[in-house]
């Protein structure tokens, strides 16, 4: 079976996270056209929500399978980000690490290829606890990419307008 390089720990290193392995909410399959399916496990991020590890791309064609998101939450073979000084502005930060913290969602295959929505930043809301205090000024941000069924990405990560 076939297996993109997975990510580095320096990933989650660099973003601040814990290398350990978390305790799995669950694990989900979603069929994603085109004999193409997605499996993952869902984590506690560590800030009250959660966040999809170990995303794995099958292909029951070939019978291949494709890390997309290592275990720890890493984005494998990370394309980088188009237009990066203009996602440091709107985030109001200085470097883009290839980590996932939120959502992580891959849509459904068309033509053999597919969207990615990656939740870099949430919006401030996230924050508020149940009263709404905690609450603060970030802009939602969410990045966006395609792959193949390979799982190889077609594009930088861009910002949709």
């Amino acid at each position: 079976m076939a297996k993109q390089q997975k990510g580095t720990d320096s990933n989650s290193q660099a973003a601040g996270t814990d290398s350990r392995q978390s305790y799995i909410i669950r694990s989900e399959q979603r069929d994603l056209g085109e004999g193409m399916t997605m499996t993952n496990d869902l984590i506690s991020n560590g800030m009250g929500g959660t966040k999809v590890v170990n995303v794995i791309l099958y292909d029951s064609t070939t019978q291949e399978r494709y890390q997309i998101v290592d275990e720890q939450g890493g984005i494998c073979n990370f394309p980088g980000v188009e237009n990066e000084q203009e996602v440091f502005e709107i985030a109001e930060c200085w470097a883009i690490f290839p980590y996932v913290l939120y959502t992580f969602i891959i849509y459904n295959f068309e033509n053999g290829e597919a969207g990615i929505n990656w939740l870099f930043q949430p919006d401030g809301r996230y924050w508020e606890d149940e009263y709404g205090f905690g609450g603060n000024s970030d802009e939602e941000l969410e990045l966006h990419a395609r792959i193949d069924r390979k799982g190889r990405y077609l594009c930088k990560y861009y910002l949709k307008k």
